[in-house]
């Protein structure tokens, strides 16, 4: 009754606010919903006298998504804001950027996921001083430079850093390092934006980079990968084969680009057009009478990681119709509305199709190609500006390495903590070493945790259940709370139970902060003082179940609020706000029930909450985990088991070769696991809900097309069911397509600073040759897959043998310790670069642009082998040429 009184007033109120700006309206229904936030926020706007502060501040304020809202001060996001309105005022360019452009692309202190900082406040004077007297075209590319001298590229979780943690351990995935530059480009006032192909066509992985605004014009730039000018980076030519580009706006938006969804706070554009030749792709939806279905969801799916994944949703119109950009690849397209669903598989050259939902689709088996775009060609830079641009990334190469070495090794950190007395010393090593530039925040830990619990083995078995990232940035005190609270259960059950599902601060991929108070907030403020001792004793099912009726009842859902950042709200933040999306409640419940003594978790095969009941017969673990469903107060999910059977010619691996996705609200979904993982590695008997299941197989061939073949299959409640795993054969044959004299060939080893033929290395049938780009990311990838070879029969002995171009500035400052774990490997120069010239001339292109350059080949010469750029599963690809 309550929410409904709310809506009607507010409808009577937005009556005469028509003409209000949005900002304004947003505000509006601010005030109604959350009197409280807004009053805290109307505090700071009362004091700001000056106009285009005051218009900026409730700009921002207006289109913030929840967790903003709920987890930072009206303070905090204006001292941002000043930084940003600061930079328009002192930096040349100031005058030429756009109001509009300026408020969706300056203005905003949120880039992506990634918690936010004082990253502008901090760094607005040494950025200043870097780019004064510059062009914007130049001031865009030396606040790139300025950003690799402080971050490279290295693979991590999901969890976006913000830009000063990034700095803080030197190194940061594509999502973070574009975070990074977009946040450093901003603080200077150059409109900037983090752009994403969430897949790409061509190969299992996808990418993250920025476009800068420079005198009417969007550039594209790799994140702190800087490139001698603007419209340049290793992605130039896989971004020619991309199927869709994306960025989020802050803001309501009405740009020239396509705008894919409008929602009140942000929009989603689409930029492929500035990329790759595109098409405009009509889908038609009808229902069973042929008619034209209205409001159906029509989702834009694409091969990759071995799964259908969706790249875009758009909704059709009145006459059952919707229109995407898209690139000339082949795509499937998922349309459902109502219980009613169906699917088709729409070919490059399709430029018209039409899709057919039904409640009981003819649902076969499939078997297909799936076909990317072809590659386009990139521009080439002049080579003195490369080789001038080369030498500056040796240089910051340089500056970067010499802040690394304030980072601990395994002797410093014996001695840091032998200077504080702690005895068993060699626990605590590994944990300072992982955390890079964190490692005073973790001594610190370490000192305070011993000085109250001394020799408790729960103080290390914290920060072995964090991730690794919780340990390059998460600070002491909120380590210290988590274990201070914990330890109140630790008798209570089960050590690894408590252990995993109490102790542990980690839930998903919140930033972790120190949320245990909430426990003792819910007793005191919502169960009152008489019902505490109630609640401690009752049985664990019922302290869960006053749980969820209390957020059930207390916590609004609002899903559309967070989208923009997809940042999950602080359990603190929806503790205070009352408000929180879906993803954000389930981290509350886990918080609330840990902070309380209960173990929880978000299990990670189906995104359910649960709770585990410490009061069941403890020989039964299995069965003590129980769903949470928060539509209704608990129920619980029936559960089968899936037995893989292989018949494919060799071991596929999930995510490569195969998936199994469920269905559930009109779609197929993906069972998720953490990585990459051969079928004999996944459990024999799989648990997993009850229901209709389809089956991916796919086998990329070199040139990126997929053979596709899709089956279904039912689980029932309790049963086995045994699905057969095929992954189709490579169509191309063990064949060389080239054959070279490898007498001819000379490299340099820089072991010995030798000059020798390539022959000479090659010491057995087969050999796998790269030429690498160090400190690039695509070679990063390849070289954390080589390890890879040494554990397989047919290829553990073969040579691995990286080149670097020859040239003086590549040579220098090399980062040696990258090839470190691929043993039998040979890590030396392209003497007089004759390798790579030879290749150039074989495939008659210009190759270095698209490093690295694998090759497979024999002893006698034959080539069997050749790929460009970096893609997932080119080891799996050599090593079935071999079989």
């Amino acid at each position: 009754m309550k929410k409904i009184i709310v809506l009607v007033i507010f409808a009577i109120i937005s009556l005469p606010l028509y003409c209000q700006s949005d900002a304004e309206l947003e505000l509006l229904k601010l005030k109604i919903l959350h009197p409280e936030k807004y009053s805290e926020i109307n505090k700071i706007s009362s004091k700001i006298k000056n106009t285009t502060e005051l218009k900026a501040f409730n700009f921002v304020i207006a289109n913030s998504p929840l967790s903003d809202l709920a987890d930072y001060s009206p303070n905090f996001i204006y001292s941002n804001i000043k930084i940003a309105l600061l930079s328009k005022k002192e930096m040349s360019w100031g005058k030429k950027i756009p109001e509009t452009i300026f408020n969706h692309f300056v203005l905003p202190p949120r880039v992506n996921n990634e918690n936010l900082d004082s990253f502008r406040i901090l760094m607005y004077e040494e950025l200043k001083s870097r780019v004064k007297n510059m062009s914007m075209y130049d001031a865009a590319l030396e606040v790139n430079h300025w950003c690799h001298e402080k971050v490279t590229y290295q693979g991590s979780d999901g969890r976006t850093s913000a830009p000063l943690s990034t700095i803080r351990y030197s190194f940061g995935r594509c999502g973070e390092e574009s975070t990074l530059l977009v946040a450093a480009l901003r603080t200077v006032g150059l409109a900037s934006r983090q752009v994403y192909t969430p897949r790409w066509a061509h190969t299992d992985n996808n990418h993250a980079w920025v476009e800068v605004w420079v005198d009417g014009k969007w550039y594209f730039l790799g994140a702190c990968e800087p490139s001698p000018e603007l419209d340049m980076g290793w992605f130039a030519v896989p971004s020619t084969r991309t199927m869709y580009v994306h960025t989020r706006v802050f803001g309501k938006y009405s740009g020239d680009e396509q705008v894919v969804s409008n929602y009140d706070k942000f929009a989603e554009i689409n930029l492929i057009s500035n990329y790759t030749k595109t098409k405009n792709l009509k889908v038609n939806v009808i229902d069973d009478k042929s008619k034209p279905v209205n409001n159906a969801k029509v989702e834009f799916q694409l091969y990759n990681y071995a799964e259908f994944f969706t790249l875009a949703k758009l909704n059709t119109n009145k006459k059952g119709m919707v229109n995407f950009q898209t690139g000339f690849g082949d795509l499937i397209i998922w349309a459902s509305k109502d219980n009613k669903y169906g699917f088709i598989k729409a070919d490059k050259n399709d430029s018209n199709i039409t899709v057919r939902i039904s409640k009981s689709p003819d649902l076969k088996s499939m078997e297909f190609t799936f076909s990317p775009p072809i590659e386009g060609k990139p521009h080439i830079p002049e080579s003195k500006n490369v080789e001038r641009n080369n030498q500056r990334l040796n240089y910051e190469d340089s500056v970067r390495n010499e802040y690394m070495k304030s980072f601990l090794d395994s002797s410093e950190s014996i001695e840091k903590l032998l200077r504080y007395d702690i005895k068993d010393y060699n626990k605590y090593v590994d944990y300072l070493v992982r955390s890079y530039g964190n490692w005073t925040e973790i001594l610190q830990y370490i000192i305070n945790a011993e000085k109250l619990y001394a020799g408790n083995k729960s103080i290390s078995a914290l920060l072995d259940v964090i991730s690794d990232k919780d340990l390059r940035d998460t600070k002491s005190d909120i380590l210290l709370n988590h274990l201070s609270n914990a330890l109140k259960y630790i008798d209570k059950m089960d050590y690894d139970i408590w252990k995993n599902y109490v102790l542990n601060g980690r839930i998903y991929i919140e930033n972790m902060l120190g949320w245990r108070s909430i426990g003792d907030k819910f007793l005191t403020n919502d169960l009152g003082a008489d019902k505490i001792n109630q609640f401690n004793q009752n049985s664990t099912s019922k302290k869960v179940n006053t749980i969820l009726q209390f957020i059930t009842k207390e916590i609004k859902i609002d899903n559309i609020g967070n989208m923009h950042s997809r940042a999950p709200i602080t359990p603190e933040g929806v503790y205070n706000l009352r408000i929180s999306d879906n993803i954000s409640r389930d981290i509350f419940f886990v918080a609330l029930c840990r902070a309380l003594g209960i173990p929880a978790r978000i299990d990670t095969k189906t995104g359910i909450s649960q709770y585990y009941n410490i009061d069941s017969d403890k020989k039964n673990q299995n069965n003590q985990w129980n769903d949470i469903r928060f539509e209704k107060i608990e129920s619980k999910l029936d559960y089968g088991f899936v037995t893989f059977n292989n018949i494919s010619s060799f071991e596929p691996n999930y995510y490569s070769n195969f998936t199994i996705r469920r269905f559930e609200n009109g779609g197929f979904h993906t069972i998720e696991f953490d990585d990459i993982i051969p079928l004999s590695k996944l459990p024999r008997k799989m648990e997993v809900p009850a229901g209709k299941y389809m089956i991916v197989t796919g086998n990329r061939e070199q040139n990126g097309d997929v053979l596709v073949n899709i089956s279904y299959f039912d689980v029932d409640k309790s049963k086995e069911t045994i699905v057969d795993v095929k992954v189709r054969d490579l169509l191309n044959e063990k064949k060389s397509w080239t054959k070279i004299d490898l007498n001819n060939l000379s490299i340099l080893d820089i072991r010995n600073n030798k000059r020798e033929k390539l022959a000479n290395f090659i010491n057995n049938e087969y050999y796998i040759l790269a030429i690498v780009e160090p400190d690039k990311e695509p070679t990063k990838h390849f070289i954390a897959d080589l390890p890879t070879l040494q554990t397989k029969d047919q290829t553990k002995n073969s040579p691995v043998i990286l080149l670097v171009n020859d040239n003086s500035s590549t040579q220098k400052n090399l980062n040696k310790d990258l090839y470190q774990n691929i043993t039998n490997s040979v890590f030396a120069v392209d003497y007089e670069n004759n390798v790579m010239q030879l290749f150039e001339k074989l495939k008659d292109e210009k190759l270095s642009i698209n490093l690295p350059i694998v090759i497979m080949g024999n002893k006698d010469g034959e080539l069997f082998y050749f790929n460009k750029g970096y893609k997932i599963g080119i080891i799996d690809e050599i090593l079935q040429l071999i079989k």
